[in-house]
């Protein structure tokens, strides 16, 4: 309505997809086509068009060819400055090799496969992971499970590191301090249509990254290109 009153351009952003959401699954078929519909509604009135991820662009362009022409892809970014002065802030002696995932598990994206992992590599190569430390910055649950009780049940009580939520600045000295981070994407549907934000601020700190995504997240070209 402001555009059409006032002439000034609308720009319609998205940071994350509206239908096909991957944390957004299993709702009720109504409320699925009354998004469909506002889906429709934005995309056709906006003047243009902003996804964060080229597959969430495409997506749009498949479902919608009218909107083609005022669509483009700009990725989310970080501030580098601020990232590139943090201090690091390790977790473990020297001599141990730490493995840091920042953020929250939920829906779709899940810590058991890092578990799983982890407790394979412990036990087929013991010596050699001896040192080796998985740790958690974030939310320290994952469906009403505690991250500490997920690490016992696999058996890594001793090897895992759990932060708990920390401040920005803390997270981001964590994060430097640490030897790999771990980046986790969603699974399933819908999955491919998003990048975890925490991927721009990985690459700005400069440190090896481990990602468990699946094949056609965007996360993966990203990295390769880097």
């Amino acid at each position: 309505m402001l555009n059409r009153l006032t002439g000034i351009p609308w720009v319609a952003d998205f940071r994350d997809p509206w239908c096909g959401n991957p944390f957004l699954q299993s709702r009720p078929r109504i409320v699925e086509r009354v998004d469909a519909w506002l889906e429709r509604c934005v995309l056709k009135h906006a003047s243009r068009v902003i996804c964060n991820t080229p597959t969430m662009t495409r997506s749009f362009v498949v479902r919608h060819a009218n909107v083609k022409e005022k669509t483009c892809t700009i990725l989310n970014g970080v501030d580098v400055e601020t990232v590139q002065s943090v201090r690091p802030r390790r977790l473990a002696p020297a001599g141990h090799f730490v493995f840091l995932h920042c953020g929250q598990f939920y829906g779709p994206r899940s810590p058991s496969a890092l578990f799983e992992a982890f407790h394979r590599l412990i036990t087929e190569f013991p010596r050699e992971s001896e040192n080796v430390r998985l740790a958690f910055v974030g939310p320290p649950a994952f469906q009403g499970q505690s991250l500490v009780d997920l690490a016992a049940n696999a058996g890594l009580s001793d090897r895992v590191i759990v932060c708990g939520a920390k401040s920005h600045t803390k997270a981001l000295e964590l994060s430097v301090g640490a030897d790999a981070l771990l980046l986790v994407g969603a699974s399933g549907p819908g999955s491919e249509l998003q990048i975890p934000q925490k991927l721009f601020e990985y690459l700005a700190l400069r440190r090896p990254i481990l990602g468990l995504l699946s094949p056609d997240n965007p996360a993966v070209s990203i990295m390769e290109d880097v």
